[in-house]
């Protein structure tokens, strides 16, 4: 494509819910750390939501990805507090991010600085940011004044009108307190168009500053303008990202009319994706040349070799269209002067739409596919199962996740994705969610990855990337050890332990009052940090646990457990396995006994996060290799599968230490129970389940009978 050249990332910046640099935001993603809370109440009340939906004006969805801890230096960037108050949130996050993203960059000490002169700014947002929306509200005070006065002739006609000029007053005050008082600042900071003029004021930087809207794709259009200036020579550097603050009803009611909000959780590329939860945050980028970036720079993270750009045109205003999405990485692929077919990796726009979805995946694999090439099963995710939609700024997180994939050679998981969708498994060959943190090797290619932005109104944006060149850069291995990437899990486990009953009521008092407003990651941090304190103080008789995988369960089950406590003896024990709720102060231990369920329990064909997590658990799966079975609907999947699982739980609990005083097996149950037992080892096990439900399976035409066989083990 004429005009293209290679692009390099030479800096880079963040702030989004709970990543406040890029390796948090990344090593985050490779943890499955989702950052979904309640919607804290200073941000919106709980009036605002109807969980049933049928509030016309209220939202139905209260979860929520948020920024936790931004506070502006106010005193280093210099700013009055009468301009920071009228100014909206999202300009100085902008500002603050952009000079991190600045200072990101290593230019070489003896290569030629780059002008000022030289430097754009483009900044993706959307309608600013939430605070100034709500500002207006002070504006809107001839409208409320009206229809109050109005409303209290109507209800009082004798009211004096000086005690109804006193009473409306009063309410003015009280009305305006909430907002800054407006001044000669506050029109400059509502406006979105002047975010980035406000880094270049105060930076200096004279390549010019705008900001793009492309709905949720802005940020990656910010990037694509950025590269086509870069090419043209418009600019020798640019900063390029996106800002978005927008978690107000405009935007929440407006999502919960298209239903686009998930209800009762955010899937990305699963079976049963039913829609996202907002998130918010600001990225930036540094851009330049790559034979300027390799003169002048340090370090280059990632380099952008192509971009395109579409739209759906009649296909739809607001439904994603699979030809438009073609067409966009069509020309991303046709600018990069590679295929389709050689990319590994593809940080997705993945919303978790039932729609957007599906047309997202159709739309790489049968670009994929007409290639003709031969073709290796390509890896896609999507950071916004992390971190939320992030809207505007949601482009470019997944730009950066892509350069750190890049970076340190590791496909990331597919965060989310517990039932992946049909077209997986439909197109096994062509590309595949990750199931957990995956070295990644090329066979000696190039290492190369796509990242996708949709926005309403039909706009479709794609980038492609590459590994930079070796004597630029060098691989940085990922910080944190493989093990604790591996732990992601459905669900958390909440331990207690205390010398009393009262010191055990107060712990679960003070757990109970902060578990409303944990994230999904904290509620994570919250076990680890419990688990801690109950293991070095082993040797306390009260001890209780409970089981929960959202703050709201972990409330109901400390209320459960309270009660529980309130009622205990000295020497109780009791187990609430519908409310998952385990209590004892027992002044000896009790004893353990496993059972071992038969046909009736679930036939699953692989170890999900357990094999994930366990290798003994996985390779007790990959020697069962129950995904040969194409019928998965009679004894002969049923019963090797249940076996299997039998085993993994055995070996499960060996691993943590958690030894049986008894084993009991019911029906097929008892081949399980033998096992724990030693008579024979676990593929014995698999073995005789798989031989006894082929058994079963062909004799079904007859009526069936039961035997009874006494005899020594040998017999």
């Amino acid at each position: 494509m004429p005009g293209s050249c290679p692009i390099a990332v030479v800096g880079m910046a963040c702030r989004y819910p709970e990543a406040d640099t890029v390796d948090a935001l990344f090593e985050n993603s490779l943890a499955q750390r989702r950052a979904f809370r309640r919607m804290p109440a200073g941000r919106l009340s709980a009036h605002y939501f109807d969980p049933e939906g049928r509030a016309a004006d209220r939202a139905y969805a209260d979860q929520a990805a948020v920024l936790n801890g931004f506070s502006f230096d106010r005193n280093w960037f210099r700013v009055p507090q009468a301009s920071y108050e009228v100014t909206d949130l999202t300009h100085w996050l902008a500002l603050t991010v952009a000079k991190d993203c600045i200072e990101s960059v290593r230019f070489r000490k003896s290569g030629a600085p780059v002008s000022n002169d030289a430097v754009r700014v483009v900044v993706g947002n959307t309608l600013t940011g939430e605070f100034s929306r709500a500002a207006l509200m002070r504006l809107r005070w001839p409208y409320v004044r009206g229809v109050v006065a109005q409303q209290l002739r109507e209800d009082r006609p004798d009211m004096p009108e000086a005690e109804l000029a006193a009473h409306l007053a009063a309410l003015e005050a009280r009305y305006k307190a909430p907002f800054a008082r407006p001044n000669e600042d506050m029109l400059a900071g509502g406006l979105a168009n002047t975010i980035a003029g406000r880094i270049c004021n105060h930076f200096d930087l004279k390549g010019g500053g705008f900001s793009v809207d492309g709905a949720c794709s802005s940020s990656l259009l910010a990037v694509t303008d950025a590269c086509t200036a870069l090419v043209m020579g418009d600019a020798d550097m640019v900063l390029a990202g996106g800002v978005d603050l927008s978690l107000d009803p405009f935007e929440l009611v407006g999502f919960s009319r298209t239903s686009a909000l998930a209800r009762t959780e955010m899937r990305v590329y699963d079976e049963r994706s039913e829609g996202f939860w907002p998130g918010e945050g600001c990225g930036f980028v540094a851009l330049m040349r790559l034979e300027d970036a390799l003169e002048q720079c340090e370090d280059i993270q990632a380099v952008i070799t192509g971009w395109g750009i579409s739209s759906d045109g009649r296909g739809g205003l607001t439904r994603p269209e699979v030809d438009g999405q073609r067409m966009a990485l069509a020309r991303a692929y046709r600018r990069a002067g590679y295929g389709i077919d050689t990319v590994g990796y593809f940080e997705g726009h993945g919303t978790g739409t039932r729609v957007g979805d599906a047309a997202e995946l159709s739309a790489l694999i049968r670009e994929r596919a007409e290639t003709g090439a031969p073709l290796r099963p390509a890896v896609i995710s999507s950071i916004k199962a992390n971190i939320g939609h992030t809207k505007a700024a949601a482009g470019l997180a997944g730009l950066l996740r892509a350069t750190q994939v890049l970076r340190h050679a590791v496909l990331p998981p597919t965060t989310a994705c517990h039932d992946p969708h049909p077209l997986f498994a439909d197109h096994a060959d062509n590309l595949r969610p990750g199931e957990r943190t995956e070295d990644w090797d090329p066979a000696g290619q190039e290492r190369r990855a796509g990242v996708s932005a949709m926005g309403f109104g039909g706009i479709n944006t794609h980038v492609t990337l590459a590994e930079p060149p070796r004597r630029s850069h060098t691989s940085v291995p990922v910080t944190l050890p493989r093990a604790r990437l591996d732990t992601a899990q459905d669900c958390e486990l909440f331990l207690f332990a205390a010398t009393s009953a009262w010191d055990l009521a107060w712990t679960i008092d003070h757990v109970r009052r902060i578990a409303p407003e944990l994230s999904r990651a904290e509620m994570g941090d919250l076990a680890v940090e419990l688990g801690r304190r109950a293991a070095r103080d082993g040797h306390f008789r009260w001890r209780a646990a409970v089981v929960a995988a959202k703050p709201a369960e972990l409330a109901e089950a400390l209320d459960t457990l309270r009660a529980q406590v309130e009622a205990a003896g000295d020497d109780a024990l009791h187990l609430d396995t519908e409310r998952q709720v385990f209590l004892s102060s027992r002044r000896e231990p009790a004893r353990i006994g496993f059972l071992f369920s038969g046909q009736a329990a679930p036939a699953r064909c692989r170890g999900g996060l357990h094999a994930r997590r366990f290798p003994e658990v996985a390779a007790l799966y990959d020697a069962a290799d129950l995904q040969s079975f194409a019928d998965r609907s009679d004894t002969d999947f049923a019963q090797p599968a249940i076996a299997t699982a039998s085993a993994a739980g055995t070996a499960l609990l060996a691993r943590l230490g958690i030894g049986g005083d008894l084993a009991i097996g019911h029906s097929l149950g008892e081949l399980a129970a033998l096992n724990w037992a030693g008579c024979y080892e676990a593929p014995a096990l698999i073995d005789l389940a798989r031989r006894r439900g082929a058994v079963m399976a062909a004799d079904q035409a007859s009526r069936g009978a039961m035997a009874a066989v006494a005899a020594d083990a040998a017999t």
